[in-house]
């Protein structure tokens, strides 16, 4: 809440390029005067009301709610104290008058939002009731952070850090199963496929400083590989195929061995309903063998996108393949499915770099849809442009400003897996007459204080990090 030492130094660096100020402090100070009232309507003041009191830590915890539970979301929330007097003059000028009440020593008050608030110790907390009271007892005797559990999995992150979160997969999934104990059968069948109940914590740290916001987590345990394929699909795994991309796209995403991935959870989502009889199926349907045609053949994949107008909006996704011969046996299929059950027209169409290309007019579009073969590739794009710069790009996305800015976001540690140019967002929103609404125009200029958004991800057998970074100018 209000960090010390370089952790302040770093989070004061992020705040004045977010804000535009040289003076952050002043700024929220500035913000709190101009916006916060007590009880009765009087305004209050940072200097005044809050400083003399506020300790530096601040912290949350949210509760599973019972299946028949269809109340208010359940949580708590802690400020660390300073000054026990100033707090509770504090508490007394801004608490609703509303219902009291007291619990092992501590008096609450709870408002019209049927949240109490009362002072306990060193904190002020303000919670749901039943999480207020649990926050009590927690002081009281044993809290989270006398857990092993948690002390192992939170140890294990950077220290100069802004905060940190903690989300215990187990204890949710027990919570769930004893509070609905009808779907564990349910359960069961899920976790043959995802083996979610030995994940272990997972845990995180949020870090900011003049270059960049960064949110980075770790999970642990013999489930951690299965979440890790997730991830992969999911924009926090790395491909050197996103760096191949054309080097004008302003968004980008890859995924690593996605046939691979998809062969493993497919195995498992067949075993689990004990159907292998889709492969056949599929085979049937459409003259592909399932695991030498589309999970042998695909390897990692790409996609990309360019533009800013209706005119020269554009994109494509680049699968590679394994067997150029096999995926020549396959593109054929293919288009000839596009024909007969598609009921589409893929006419041929050249394209520099590919061998083989195939575009569809699509009603009411103003590119077609290109399908194409090439040395080591499958492309879909729209456009023909979009198409050639995927096998053919004038200069390549690993060279360019944006990926550099990306992998700064994610302090090198990891490859992007996926990255968006904010300023790429905004001059499309310009391109399509967007962006006019009040309140767009009042978040603009801080959204034009950032560069890029970025994830990645590395996975190991037990073990799987993955960070989400953005990047400041």
């Amino acid at each position: 809440m209000r960090p010390g030492g370089e952790v302040k130094d770093d989070a004061l660096a992020a705040a004045s390029k977010i804000l535009g100020t040289s003076t952050p402090e002043q700024a929220l100070k500035d913000f709190f005067n101009q916006n916060a009232s007590d009880a009765n309507d009087k305004p209050l003041n940072w200097d005044r009301d809050v400083a003399p009191w506020l300790g530096e830590r601040v912290g949350g915890w949210a509760a599973t709610t019972n299946g028949n539970d269809n109340s208010q979301e359940r949580f708590a929330v802690a400020l660390s104290v300073t000054d026990k007097g100033k707090a509770q003059d504090f508490l007394k000028r801004t608490a609703q008058n509303g219902r009291t009440g007291s619990y092992r020593g501590v008096d609450y008050t709870i408002g019209s939002d049927g949240n109490a608030v009362g002072l306990s110790d060193e904190f002020i907390l303000l919670g749901t009731l039943p999480e207020f009271k649990r926050s009590v007892d927690a002081q009281k005797a044993d809290s989270l952070a006398d857990s092993d559990r948690f002390k192992t999995a939170v140890g294990k992150l950077d220290e100069n850090r802004l905060g940190t979160f903690y989300f215990d997969i187990k204890s949710l999934i027990n919570a769930g199963l004893a509070a609905n104990p009808s779907e564990r059968q349910n359960f069961d069948q899920f976790r043959r496929i995802v083996p979610i109940d030995q994940i272990g914590p997972i845990v995180g740290s949020l870090e900011a400083n003049g270059t960049r916001l960064k949110l980075a987590s770790t999970v642990q345990g013999q489930g951690a590989e299965a979440l890790s394929r997730l991830g992969l699909l999911t924009g926090a795994g790395s491909t050197k195929l996103i760096g191949e991309l054309p080097g004008e796209s302003w968004a980008a995403y890859g995924a690593p061995n996605v046939g691979k991935t998809a062969s493993v959870l497919f195995d498992r989502f067949a075993g689990a309903l004990g159907g292998a009889a889709v492969g056949n199926q599929v085979q049937q349907a459409t003259g592909l063998d399932l695991r030498r045609d589309i999970f042998g053949l695909m390897g990692d994949i790409a996609l990309f996108a360019r533009g800013s107008t209706m005119n020269d909006l554009d994109g494509g996704l680049v699968i590679a393949v394994t067997n150029d011969s096999r995926a020549a046996t396959v593109f054929g299929k293919l288009v000839g499915l596009l024909r007969t059950q598609g009921h589409l027209d893929p006419r041929p169409v050249q394209i520099p770099g590919a061998q083989q290309a195939f575009s569809i007019a699509v009603p009411d579009a103003a590119k077609p849809i290109v399908f194409a073969r090439g040395s080591g590739k499958f492309v879909v794009a729209y456009g023909n442009s979009a198409a050639e710069a995927s096998f053919q790009p004038k200069t390549k996305l690993v060279d360019t400003a944006l990926y550099k800015q990306a992998k700064a976001s994610l302090d090198g540690e990891f490859d992007p897996a996926f990255l968006v140019s904010i300023d790429g967002i905004l001059k499309v929103v310009d391109g399509f007459g967007g962006g006019t609404g009040p309140d767009f125009q009042k978040a603009r200029p801080y959204l034009e204080r950032f560069s890029v958004i970025a994830s990645g991800g590395k996975a190991n057998q037990n073990r799987y990090d993955a960070a989400l970074g953005a990047g400041l100018k």
